[in-house]
């Protein structure tokens, strides 16, 4: 207990400051009380959508060849408040969030241009896919709305 007590209080006290962030820490900004985090798929800068009610985490299919991955289809789908999603698999996603923090997730991917068009055309940031809480559980994340900071304790 005192050890969590003691993340908790250094989360919120170095989260605020998220120029010069401590390794394991994650700034994000809120677009529309969205939580979007920056990082690099592949070698190239990215933003992601933050989403812990996410089952899967997932990148958007018709940026495969601007972020070189791979996908094939195995059939996989998700139920979701919209109906059924079809996903394909993702093969050759290298995924760093903020500086440091490598990523190893069995992404799905979907075409999701008419979420990544919406938000660039209204909030001017590109966005390649949703991290879902596949994503951050493996990560042990902890998110500071209050802060605008992940801490990872499991990187």
């Amino acid at each position: 207990m005192k050890t969590l007590l003691c993340i908790v209080i250094t989360l919120l006290m170095s989260c605020k400051a998220d120029r010069d962030l401590p390794p394991g820490q994650i700034p994000f900004r809120l677009i529309n009380n969205i939580p979007v985090v920056e990082g690099s798929l592949n070698g190239k800068k990215v933003s992601f959508i933050v989403d812990s009610g996410a089952s899967i985490s997932v990148l958007d299919i018709s940026q495969q060849k601007r972020f070189k991955f791979n996908t094939y289809d195995q059939g996989s789908s998700a139920i979701g408040y919209g109906g059924v999603a079809n996903f394909k698999e993702v093969l050759g996603a290298d995924l760093v969030l903020g500086d440091s923090i490598a990523v190893s997730a069995n992404f799905r991917a979907q075409d999701l241009s008419t979420l990544v068009s919406a938000i660039k055309t209204h909030e001017g940031i590109s966005i390649a896919g949703i991290l879902g809480s596949d994503v951050w559980n493996k990560l042990d994340a902890i998110i500071d709305f209050k802060a605008k900071c992940i801490l990872v304790t499991n990187w």
